[in-house]
């Protein structure tokens, strides 16, 4: 009974009157006021203009790369693409494409591509690209440069002067008849090579067909000799942990290359190697110039091995 009087000595507001009484109504003069207010906000807030950051009417050059540049490149009012390409490099460049790609200025993606070729740019020569950009293309923000051409030429040799004697090329670190642990020299037509210990022995060519070795040994310990290509790659075990003071072995020789000898001995060793084809590596060196292991005393059993 408490509760049903208060709530008639109290009764309900609407909703909608409330709403009324609390929002002001406005003059003609205030609408007008925040109109203004409204005018010089957006007028101080900065524009984002869509320009930004495009190389409309911008010139623009650089490095391309692999001695290529690109110098005063630009999209003109008009939307033409014009520019020059360089040639940096001391010689010609051959049937050269030079293709040229557009980067959306919002998109960063490709939106427009352009490719042209010339036949020859000269040494530090210069070449001008003309394109048209196109009116409805999107804006770049960015463009690429990408060049292909052909193959450049071998370099020519000088031919050797005339009084040049012909023999095995060097390699790196060696002369053409010694290494650090063996030499080389011609005897009765036959290859004399010659060191001490554990070795890879200096290069020698070999013709195709079959080629004999014989191997010696001073010392005690076993001898173990591998014939190998240049690429030191196996060709032919001459011998394994051998004992003997002599042996002869033999091997087909399918390529004419240069070899080596993979010695694995503690003392001095030689080995003889004869064939068709072989070159002249010159006399055994004199004393003063003597190679790494004495000459080959022949002494004790032969053994016999013939490699297919």
């Amino acid at each position: 009974m408490r509760a049903e009087r208060f709530s008639r000595s109290c009764p309900a507001t609407p909703a909608t009157s409330l709403t009324t009484s609390l929002t002001p109504s406005l003059t003609p003069s205030m609408a007008a006021l925040l109109a203004l207010a409204l005018l010089l906000a957006l007028v101080a807030m900065p524009v984002r203009a869509h320009a930004q950051g495009t190389t409309i009417g911008r010139p623009f050059s650089g490095d391309a790369g692999n001695q290529f540049e690109y110098l005063q490149f630009i999209v003109a009012e008009d939307r033409t693409l014009t520019g020059a390409i360089i040639n940096n490099a001391p010689r010609p460049r051959r049937d050269v494409e030079v293709q040229v790609t557009a980067i959306g200025l919002e998109s960063r993606a490709p939106v427009w591509s352009f490719k042209q070729r010339f036949s020859e740019i000269p040494p530090n020569g210069r070449v001008e690209i003309r394109a048209a950009y196109g009116r409805f293309t999107a804006e770049p923000g960015a463009f690429t440069f990408k060049f292909t051409e052909a193959a450049a030429p071998p370099p020519v040799q000088a031919p050797p002067p005339p009084d040049a004697q012909p023999g095995p090329p060097v390699s790196d670190g060696e002369s053409p008849t010694r290494n650090f642990c063996s030499a080389i020299f011609s005897e009765r037509g036959e290859y004399v090579l010659e060191g001490t210990g554990p070795c890879e022995s200096v290069a020698f060519p070999l013709e195709p067909g079959l080629v004999r070795f014989e191997v010696s040994r001073k010392g005690g310990d076993p001898i173990s000799v591998e014939l190998r290509d240049n690429e030191k790659q196996l060709v032919a075990t001459l011998a394994t942990n051998s004992t003997y003071r002599n042996l002869k072995a033999s091997s087909k020789i399918n390529q004419a290359l240069r070899y080596r000898l993979q010695v694995t001995h503690d003392g001095k060793w030689t080995v003889r190697v004869s064939g068709t084809g072989l070159r002249d590596f010159g006399s055994r060196p004199s004393d003063d110039d003597a190679s790494p292991a004495e000459p080959r005393e022949p002494q004790g059993k032969r053994f016999e091995l013939t490699l297919e």
